[in-house]
């Protein structure tokens, strides 16, 4: 314990050893009040007792509080100087900039003007971060300086080979002279998913993105630009390096199924799944499916039989009551529906990459059930720590996902299903040799019974 006098030597604090204790006179929410002899001057004082852990507590959660408040702050000038910098080009971003700006301000407190990113304050530290991290960005490949499009003459440019766009809405694929290359769609004015009314056709979209430096992905596979890889010759060397010459970044290859080349089997199964699927999404066709984790989930990898689809086994049993799951039927079209529109909303919600988000927001960080732990071991983290390391983790993996899928496109430059299915049927059918008029080995495959 502390003492303190209040009393003796003019009121100045004085030394525990001169005095001797009495009785208690009060206690208060800081310590008691005792009669005491201050042997050197033989005064009756009063003094105040005060428990040093109890002050030294105190003060740290004091400190520990203004720590937490230096930390919110950090990261919320990080993040605005990061949001204003992402949406300011963007349609609409004024916008997104006047949403920031009102959360900013209105809600948080905080001064957007506190701009400078030197010394040591929250604000300074957070304007540090993005500055960072937006240099960052600025340099790992991903060319948004050119807003994401390198122009002609710039590394990764890209020249589309089918000259020819399309309108959906109208027969054929008009002209497509290479069934293995990509082709525009022209589809008039539409609003995509971000909002951003388009005119005429979307472009192609991550043509640099091959190139953009990874978080975690160890390079196993360099693959070259040249357009003779595409088409089943030595497609990748396996030399583990990005090389500074241009070379593609490929974690996977999955090599190019081919129309009337390596592959060209699989080139027709992969298209006719897509046909498959569409068809599932009919909610009139008097199909039903269980959705209940007893029959979803525990999936297989992707198997070619007759259901075109993954084998789910599902879940026996409720893990947390024991029992087994109860069947939950509804139409297979109102779910197929429903999944596809998840993913894929509009300009009401977020894109693919943010539904995760959602999903990480809503079964982890909203569940009170979830323990915050790192890797599942460990201490348990406070509530930001696991979330920062929480959203890193998801999207740093997104970011690595992206950049294999991203750029396997554009090594590969592959075709549209649209047009693919379109091309195949022009040709004619390939189930029936005898019927001379209309067979042809490239033609579209018949359906399986029910397939539809």
């Amino acid at each position: 314990a502390a003492v303190a006098s209040t009393a003796a030597a003019g009121g100045r604090a004085t030394n525990a050893d001169d005095l001797e204790l009495g009785e208690l006179l009060g206690a208060g929410a800081y310590g008691e009040v005792k009669r005491a002899l201050h042997r050197p001057t033989n005064k009756q004082v009063a003094v105040k007792v005060v428990q040093r852990a109890r002050v030294d507590a105190e003060k740290e959660a004091r400190a520990a509080a203004a720590r937490e408040r230096a930390r919110n702050v950090t990261l919320s000038y990080a993040a605005y100087r990061l949001l204003t910098h992402r949406f300011k080009n963007e349609s609409n971003g004024h916008r997104s900039l006047a949403h920031f700006e009102h959360e900013f301000v209105e809600m948080l407190g905080l001064d957007p003007n506190v701009t400078t990113h030197a010394g040591t304050t929250a604000a300074a530290v957070g304007n540090c971060i993005a500055f960072i991290a937006i240099a960052a960005g600025l340099d790992d490949g991903a060319a948004e300086t050119s807003d994401y499009w390198p122009k002609k003459g710039e590394p990764h440019h890209y020249e589309v080979t089918n000259k020819h766009d399309f309108n959906p809405w109208h027969p054929g694929v008009r002209n497509l002279t290479d069934p293995n290359r990509w082709q525009r769609l022209h589809i008039g004015n539409y609003l995509d998913q971000s909002g951003q009314w388009i005119a005429g056709y979307p472009r192609y979209t991550g043509p640099a993105w091959g190139w953009v430096r990874p978080f975690a992905l160890v390079p196993k596979l360099r693959c070259g630009a040249a357009a003779a890889t595409r088409d089943g010759g030595a497609d990748c060397a396996a030399d583990g390096d990005l090389d500074a010459d241009g070379a593609y970044f490929l974690d996977l290859a999955p090599g190019p199924p081919r129309f009337n080349g390596t592959d060209h089997a699989a080139y027709i199964a992969n298209h006719t799944v897509v046909a498959l699927w569409s068809g599932r999404l009919d909610p009139l066709d008097g199909i039903e499916w269980d959705i209940s984790p007893r029959r979803l989930g525990n999936n297989e990898q992707f198997v070619w039989d007759e259901t075109y689809g993954n084998r789910a086994h599902g879940h026996a049993l409720n893990p947390h009551t024991g029992e087994p799951y109860a069947e939950q039927k509804v139409a297979r079209g109102d779910y197929t529906r429903v999944l596809a529109e998840f993913w894929a909303d509009g300009p009401d919600s977020e894109s693919p990459p943010g539904h995760w988000n959602t999903v990480l927001n809503a079964a982890v960080l909203g569940n009170d059930r979830v323990q915050r732990r790192l890797g599942g071991g460990g201490a348990e983290l406070d509530v930001l720590e696991f979330e920062v390391k929480a959203y890193f983790a998801l999207n740093a993996g997104m970011h690595d996902a992206a950049i294999v899928a991203w750029g396997i496109k554009r090594h590969y430059d592959g075709i549209r299903p649209i047009s693919a299915i379109r091309y195949m049927a022009s040709l004619g059918q390939s189930s029936d040799p005898s019927d001379a008029a209309t067979y042809n080995a490239g033609g579209f495959p018949p359906l399986p019974p029910g397939g539809t």
